[in-house]
């Protein structure tokens, strides 16, 4: 194996993290424009904007159908069990983020729960690394066994022809 190999398998999960990542960043926006539309709406702000609310709704549908298309392109490509974890988590976090930041939401929020947000969504990017690290060191035990197999059938083969 050479050594350029080794450094295209390191990599090889770097685009369904880039399509996952950013199928839920779609989907952040779509609940961060449901969020502002509904808003509009209960707010009785519809006589001023009354046009801006059914754009935002056809945007948000349309981002959600391109949602749909990146999960699927990164499911198309990749096993399922390696992309939905790490969609939902995705979609955890930046569903977060969207909320503290944009939407403000920061403010009913302690220092101390804050620190504890921040905490959990670290716990997340660690789950994400080890998921995508399950699959090599699979792969590597699985190697290690072939050549051990394949060893053993070689040394009986040896000791088959020194015996005749």
């Amino acid at each position: 194996m050479s050594p350029r190999t080794s450094t295209i398998k390191t990599w090889i999960k770097a685009p369904m993290i880039t399509l996952v990542i950013n199928s839920a960043l779609v989907s952040s926006i779509s609940v961060l424009l449901l969020k502002l539309g509904f808003e509009m709406i209960w707010n009785e702000s519809k006589g001023e904007h009354y046009l801006l609310i059914p754009v935002i709704f056809v945007t948000a549908i349309s981002n959600a159908l391109f949602n749909l298309h990146l999960l699927n392109l990164a499911m198309k490509y990749y096993k399922q069990m390696e992309v939905v974890p790490v969609y939902q988590t995705s979609l955890l976090i930046l569903w977060i983020l969207t909320g503290l930041i944009i939407l403000d939401e920061k403010k009913f929020y302690s220092g101390a729960e804050l620190i504890c947000v921040f905490a959990s969504v670290f716990m997340c990017f660690i789950g994400i690394k080890f998921l995508t690290m399950k699959k090599k060191l699979i792969e590597e035990q699985e190697e290690q066994r072939q050549r051990a197999d394949s060893l053993s059938n070689c040394e009986s083969m040896n000791s088959l022809i020194k015996g005749k």
